[in-house]
């Protein structure tokens, strides 16, 4: 399953942004050059294209997401811990959906 879904993310992303593996389950995607429009934009197609998956020992999955775009002198320890809290709003708010952060 995680390689399905570490595939999508291949296929689906630009050249220059970097997918990796964040944790158990998790994955983080560093999208250059981007607004948090176009972010999300990405993330929905992620979401739609992990859902369109067919895997026969589980059968359908989904995934939830959360989108953050980098601010003015923030960390990469912020910039994560707020794309994190919008992945969390995601889960409380029924999964399989795309939530940007505040």
């Amino acid at each position: 399953m995680l390689k399905s879904v570490a595939d999508i993310l291949k296929h689906q992303v630009r050249m220059f942004d970097v997918p990796a593996r964040w944790g158990g389950e998790e994955f983080l995607v560093l999208v250059a050059d981007s607004s948090l429009n176009q972010a999300a934009e990405l993330a929905e197609r992620l979401r739609r294209g992990v859902a369109s998956l067919e895997l026969t020992e589980t059968g359908s999955i989904t995934i939830s997401l959360g989108v953050a775009e980098l601010e003015s002198g923030e960390t990469a320890a912020s910039l994560i811990q707020r794309a994190d809290k919008a992945l969390y709003q995601a889960k409380r708010l029924g999964r399989n959906r795309v939530e940007r952060a505040s």
